[in-house]
């Protein structure tokens, strides 16, 4: 026994049954693709924010990298400054201090004489080598002293003990000369001397308080 079906829907209402499922049909389809496109922005949104904190994380490495790079380069700017200070400080340093070595000229003072006036400058070649940094440069102190003693004997005393004293050199009487102090006749003097800041030699401490007291 064979089946036959027969469609008793009339045709106007078949036609919009159809036309019902194209329409669901399409809004599906719309649905799925207005979904699809807003999963596409919202991924296309995250990944240009990250790759814009990316770049901004990246500029401010960046930055951080040039202050770095101009702080080392200030550094070395001023370690520099620093080094050629130092090499222009050893190149006029005085190897010892000023008040020992007035001390030495002090102490080899005899009883009777008393110094009036002293006088020690710095003198070094630079004037005449130039601005040259490879060419060794003489230093010096040349020094001048006056005062007055009890007798030509004295003067001559005080001139053998500086020569004596290792750092002086070239130690010189310029004159001595009659001269009365307090009504008693004295001996007017005055000398020269240079001390080689080169040398090896070391000035110690010396006793300026006993020598004061031997002092008259």
């Amino acid at each position: 026994m064979s089946g036959v079906m027969l469609d008793l829907m009339p045709v106007a209402i078949r036609r919009r049954a159809q036309a019902g499922q194209r329409l669901r049909r399409l809004i599906a389809i719309g649905v799925i693709t207005s979904g699809l496109l807003i999963a596409f922005a919202t991924h296309s949104q995250l990944r240009r924010d990250r790759l814009e904190e990316s770049l901004l994380v990246s500029e401010s490495r960046a930055a951080q990298a040039l202050q770095l790079e101009r702080q080392a380069a200030d550094l070395g700017v001023v370690r520099k400054e620093i080094e050629d200070a130092m090499q222009a400080y050893d190149r006029v340093a005085l190897p010892m201090r000023m008040d020992r070595m007035m001390g030495r000229i002090v102490a080899a003072l005899p009883p009777s004489a008393t110094l009036e006036h002293m006088m020690l400058e710095y003198e070094d070649d630079r004037g005449r080598q130039g601005d040259r940094k490879d060419v060794d440069v003489d230093r010096r102190i040349v020094g001048g002293i006056s005062g007055f003693a009890a007798s030509d004997d004295d003067v001559a005393r005080l001139v053998m003990k500086l020569e004596q004293d290792e750092p002086f050199e070239d130690v010189r009487l310029e004159f001595t000369r009659s001269r009365e102090v307090r009504g008693t006749t004295a001996r007017e003097f005055q000398m020269t001397f240079t001390v080689d800041l080169e040398g090896s030699w070391e000035i110690r401490e010396s006793n300026l308080a006993a020598v004061e007291g031997e002092m008259p």
